[in-house]
């Protein structure tokens, strides 16, 4: 425990685990400090804290989003276009905090506007690597929750 960053994530983890009443998601925060703190490589160290850092300041309707999000390809936010599908639709009750919803997963980098290269593509958004990341790590606490 000679590593200032693995202190501190165990520290923000114990300290936000503290203030949760989602048993899940403390489950979540000690699993992935723990595999952070334990790490040789400080790559993995600092993965850990990223995913940490950008799943607990999201709320449940932020995650609702992105859990649905994750099963299509691109979505748009309200009106859907072409193959697209519009969240709006397909989750009516986050509808009115769409824009904030849209706009905290992207500041994260879990969703992108963006394609390839940095072209626009109308109003699609998709779920970014990072986002499938955190997804993953979610969906694996899932299945250590349920054994």
């Amino acid at each position: 425990m000679d590593d200032d960053r693995k202190l501190e994530l165990l520290g923000r983890a114990l300290e936000v685990a503290q203030r949760t009443v989602d048993e899940e998601r403390v489950r979540f925060y000690g699993r992935i400090a723990a595999e952070g703190v334990l790490a040789t490589d400080t790559a993995v160290v600092d993965e850990k804290d990223r995913i940490f850092s950008s799943v607990a300041v999201l709320d449940p309707s932020d995650l609702k989003v992105l859990l649905h999000m994750v099963a299509g390809q691109a979505w748009q936010k309200r009106e859907a276009a072409g193959q697209n599908r519009a969240i709006a639709d397909e989750l009516p009750e986050v509808g009115h905090v769409l824009d904030a919803i849209f706009a905290r997963l992207e500041t994260l980098g879990m969703i992108t506007g963006q394609g390839e290269g940095g072209l626009m593509f109308g109003n699609e958004w998709t779920v970014s690597e990072f986002g499938r990341l955190c997804m993953d790590e979610l969906r694996r606490l899932g299945s250590h929750a349920e054994a």
